[in-house]
């Protein structure tokens, strides 16, 4: 059981130099990132300690170590019902960079991007920060709850991109496969791409069902992208 006496504060304040810890009064909690405040597991402290004692540091391939784009794959192919294969997989040095390099990729200056709101601000930050424009269709603030016809009436010819995140941040919704579904028919009616942001698919609660956005439809696995952390 995981308990509060399990954090080391102490080094929290010392290496939490992200605007958070580091920059607040003492008996100040901050709840304002994804930012784990547990200690990472053992196994991933040893396989790091391991890794540096013959002393070598260097730059990895482009696109990620054969061995972590392998174990990636492997664990949305078990755990998410996916049908990744190792060169599905782009190692980025966060979400937020992948959702960056998407929104790179798929719009040009005044093309638009339907995001569901509420949702993280990197959402609307990284389709700004290309130029793009945002369409805000609703989401219901306590149960998740998509408003499709919002969803269809958004779209235009300059729509080119959909962004759902699952499970939801800010609300906690655990989207079905027949919800996402519909979102990949959607999508694919108007030949639009997805990004699906799947950061927190690892902490799903009372045996909840997760399906991967891409697994869910043979026009879903097509056109979208995953983002996971």
């Amino acid at each position: 059981m995981f308990t509060n006496n399990d954090i080391n504060f102490e080094a929290l304040k010392r290496k939490a130099y992200n605007g958070r810890w580091a920059t607040l009064e003492d008996g100040i909690i901050p709840l304002t990132a994804a930012d784990p405040d547990f200690r990472m597991s053992k196994e991933i402290e040893n396989g790091i300690i391991e890794y540096i004692k013959d002393g070598y540091l260097s730059y990895g391939p482009f696109s990620g170590i054969p061995e972590f784009k392998k174990s990636v794959a492997e664990h949305f192919n078990v755990e998410k019902k996916g049908s990744f294969t190792p060169e599905n997989v782009l190692a980025v040095n966060s979400a937020a960079q992948g959702m960056f390099l998407i929104a790179k990729y798929v719009l040009n200056p005044g093309d638009e991007a339907i995001i569901f709101d509420p949702v993280d601000f990197l959402f609307k930050k990284t389709v700004e920060a290309v130029g793009g424009n945002i369409k805000l269709c609703a989401v219901d603030s306590k149960t998740g709850d998509i408003d499709f016809e919002m969803l269809v009436s958004l779209i235009s010819p300059k729509t080119k991109l959909i962004s759902i995140c699952n499970p939801h941040n800010p609300v906690g919704r655990v989207y079905s496969k027949e919800i996402l579904k519909k979102i990949s028919e959607i999508a694919a009616a108007h030949d639009l791409w997805v990004m699906s942001d799947e950061i927190w698919s690892d902490i799903v609660y009372d045996r909840r069902e997760f399906n991967t956005y891409s697994s869910v439809s043979e026009e879903a696995k097509k056109k979208s992208f995953t983002v996971f952390g």
